[in-house]
Parts: structure tokens; sequence; C-alpha cells
């Protein structure tokens, strides 16, 4: 699963060619991520009634209804910051275009 800006942006291209990923959350995916979580039981009934996201279905991309924005952003809890981040890599787009992850 992906998500982020450039991930939303690039769906479709991203899940043709990285067979790694299954699933991209388009814009906001604090509620679309508890969603798919609930839902891993009977994932291939379920994944398509989420709203905000594009997946893989019979090898095509496919994508779901917008989901709509949060009126109240607040209204999410604050992330935890109290413990060390060490970011794993960094992505750089080479000059084929492509992002890789270094």
């Amino acid at each position: 699963m992906a998500g982020g800006h450039y991930a939303a942006c690039a769906a479709q291209p991203l899940l043709e060619h990285h067979s790694e990923l299954d699933i991209i959350v388009i814009h906001e995916g604090e509620q679309v991520l508890g969603e798919i979580v609930a839902a891993a039981a009977n994932l291939n009934d379920d994944l398509p009634k989420i709203t905000g996201i594009a997946s893989r279905e019979d090898g095509q991309v496919r994508f779901t209804p917008k989901r709509r924005t949060l009126d109240d952003p607040d209204i999410l809890p604050s992330p935890e910051r109290s413990g060390r981040f060490t970011p794993l890599r960094e992505c750089h787009q080479l000059s084929d275009g492509e992002p890789r992850m270094l």
C-alpha cells in the first residue's frame, strides 16, 4: 500500500509498473487505512466498496469513487512524535523518470 502526494498523483503508473503495490490511497488516508484493515477478512469483496483508493482487479487498475475530504482535520489524533525517527531510504527520481528507492 502507498499513499501521499506522489502516490495519489501517479496511482495508475505505480500500480501498472510495481507489482509489490496492491493499493494506492488517494489523498487523505487516515480513515481509509482503518477501513482497509477492517475489510481484510473479505478484501476481494469489500475493497471495491472503500472510497478514495486505486487497486488492481483482474490485472487492471481500478479507481473507487472519490472520498469526501474531512471538514475538520482537527478531529484526527495528533501523530506520535516522542519516539526516534530514522528514515529508511530516500526516494530519488532518476533520468528515466522512474522513482527509485536508494
